[in-house]
């Protein structure tokens, strides 16, 4: 809609671009005739040449910063013929996709991916891996999720162990979402292949996380439920996975460790259950404590005990460095848990280090929200 509509105005017969410059001017003229005639009861005591030109004054000092800044969105508001290109403000390229169907399909995805899982060896200690990227409009957590994928397969021996759980509009067809139910269904299917007196089970989590300490679930326009600490161990213990690993990726993340905790059970958290930690929004590729942990340290030592110490340095260094509020990445020891995984690191062959490529930039991200400011 034109900011001004006059019936007399006849639009069949001209382009939307002069409709607009003749709105543009009807409204600057009616301003001007308004503020005269304020004047005209305001100051009736001055002259009518100065009372005309404190009109033309006023009204130029409201007019022109809107020409100067914004001379046509607030006229061309959408699309159209004769409108400028670039006075449209451009939409986010999201890929459709039925959400009916999509939703249809998640227990199909989910058993798929469980039952393509290699299984334990008897007598070694193997690991498997359930990755969870959380929020669909950025696209830093799918690239999370994926280099996990890739560094466990190719450094940690997991190959053919690992089932990503990922909200992206671009995945939506090959890989199973990242909801709640997903995560029950793919760490009961791990559960059964594993043999839960003798393997570890990794469950790696990112996306942003709130003060009360869930886990921000969304792939618009999908109904999905946030993620809580309770809902985690729920899924754990119901899929008897005994050795865990849980790493979580968010803002206020050391609030899941209350409730994972224990002595077969590992929790690394990006930040103190109080503390945001950084790095995510449309712009960035990793956040910060993804990058440390995961890109540098598990790339240079196997453990990710001694993992989490080189990355909270590394962290601590770039938040000074940057001025923010320190996030203070949080680790619950596991005793019995170390000791399995001593076991399985003197049993495996790492592979080769694995970098980090960022992906083109023409893929979905829609959200502007950035790590530490609007977890």
């Amino acid at each position: 809609m034109w900011p001004v509509e006059l019936a007399l105005l006849p639009r069949t017969d001209l382009s939307p671009g002069a409709q607009g410059e003749i709105s543009r001017n009807l409204w600057i003229v009616l301003t001007l005739v308004s503020l005269r005639r304020a004047f005209d009861y305001l100051e009736p005591y001055r002259g009518t040449v100065p009372r005309t030109l404190a009109a033309i004054g006023v009204g130029a000092a409201l007019i022109a910063p809107l020409m100067l800044l914004a001379p046509l969105p607030m006229f061309y508001p959408e699309a159209g013929d004769g409108v400028p290109d670039e006075y449209v403000e451009a939409e986010p390229e999201v890929p459709e996709f039925d959400p009916e169907r999509v939703m249809a399909r998640q227990d199909r995805l989910v058993d798929a991916a469980v039952e393509g899982l290699a299984p334990q060896v008897p007598g070694r200690v193997d690991l498997y891996v359930v990755a969870f990227g959380g929020d669909g409009g950025e696209r830093v957590f799918r690239n999370e999720v994926e280099y996990v994928e890739r560094l466990y397969a190719t450094r940690f021996g997991a190959d053919g162990r690992i089932v990503a759980l990922i909200n992206s509009p671009a995945t939506v067809e090959s890989r199973p979402l990242a909801t709640r139910r997903n995560l029950r269904r793919a760490l009961r299917g791990v559960g059964q292949r594993a043999d839960p007196a003798e393997d570890l089970v990794l469950l790696f989590m990112t996306s942003h996380g709130s003060e009360d300490h869930e886990l921000y679930v969304a792939l618009e326009p999908l109904p999905l439920a946030q993620l809580e600490p309770e809902d985690v161990q729920l899924a754990l213990d119901d899929a008897g996975i005994e050795w865990r690993i849980v790493v979580v990726s968010a803002c206020y993340s050391g609030g899941f460790i209350p409730a994972l905790a224990g002595p077969r059970s590992l929790v690394i958290s990006a930040a103190r259950s109080d503390r945001t930690s950084f790095g995510c929004g449309v712009e960035s590729d990793f956040t910060y404590f993804g990058h440390a942990f995961f890109v540098e340290a598990l790339n240079e030592t196997l453990s990710p005990v001694e993992a989490f110490e080189r990355a909270e340095g590394i962290i601590a260094k770039r938040e000074r460095a940057e001025d923010v509020k320190r996030s203070h990445p949080q680790i619950s020891r596991a005793p019995e848990l170390e000791a399995r995984l001593s076991r399985w690191l003197t049993e495996l062959t790492p592979g080769p280090v694995v970098p980090f490529a960022p992906p083109p930039r023409d893929e979905v991200g829609t959200t502007t929200a950035a790590r530490g400011d609007t977890p």
